[in-house]
């Protein structure tokens, strides 16, 4: 049975729809400004769109440490604190991908810097795992909390510790985290705030740590 007159034009309409959002995504993953600006302002379209996985322009905008282009998005009404279906807001898209700007501005624009994904973790555990330090300072100076615990009970410290950080250690270790966590992979011996089977070096330099003050 050939489509009807009314299931053909919501099949247009739909490709169109397609075509809008794929504009748009990718104008913001190439930090296209003036391309964004031109299809909100002269095309009049909607810059409220998303992908399949929930990601919205900002979240790629973020993503691609586009500052600029975040910025024109928050002023178009975009929510800075909008979650992916991974939970991850452009906060966490930013931090992992080490554009401390962009956290920089995010963080400054938004009531918490603490949300978290459907993994329970925040953006620090985030930056913490994919070792971007400077991303990591930016969210501890505005006031990320440093012992919150993510699905694992593994805090950033626990991260660090695992994938042999040193520098992440040391900094992290400035902002005075509880160094007697257990994690939820942990044999349950206490003071090891990290995997069970910690390098003697990450070992040592956290109990030096914790003795020295």
């Amino acid at each position: 049975m050939p489509p009807t007159p009314t299931h053909g034009r919501q099949i247009e309409d739909e490709d169109e729809d397609d075509l809008i959002t794929s504009a748009v995504l990718i104008a913001c993953e190439e930090g296209n400004l003036a391309a964004l600006e031109q299809l909100a302002n002269v095309h009049r379209v909607s810059l409220a769109v998303s992908n399949e996985h929930g990601e919205t322009p900002l979240h790629i905008a973020a993503g691609g440490g586009f500052e600029q282009v975040v910025a024109f998005l928050a002023g178009k009404g975009g929510k800075l604190d909008a979650p992916d279906r991974r939970g991850d807001t452009p906060l966490f898209w930013a931090a992992r991908n080490g554009h401390t700007n962009v956290v920089h501005y995010i963080a400054d624009k938004i009531p918490i810097v603490d949300a978290r994904n459907k993994n329970s973790e925040t953006a620090l555990h985030v930056a913490t795992r994919y070792a971007q330090v400077t991303s990591a300072i930016a969210l501890l100076e505005r006031g990320a909390s440093i012992d919150v615990l993510d699905e694992h009970g593994e805090t950033p410290l626990h991260i660090a510790a695992w994938h042999g950080y040193t520098l992440l250690l040391s900094i992290l270790c400035r902002f005075g985290p509880t160094l007697d966590n257990v994690n939820g992979w942990s044999s349950g011996r206490p003071g090891l705030p990290f995997y069970p089977f910690p390098s003697h070096y990450i070992l040592t330099y956290v109990n030096h740590h914790r003795h020295s003050g």
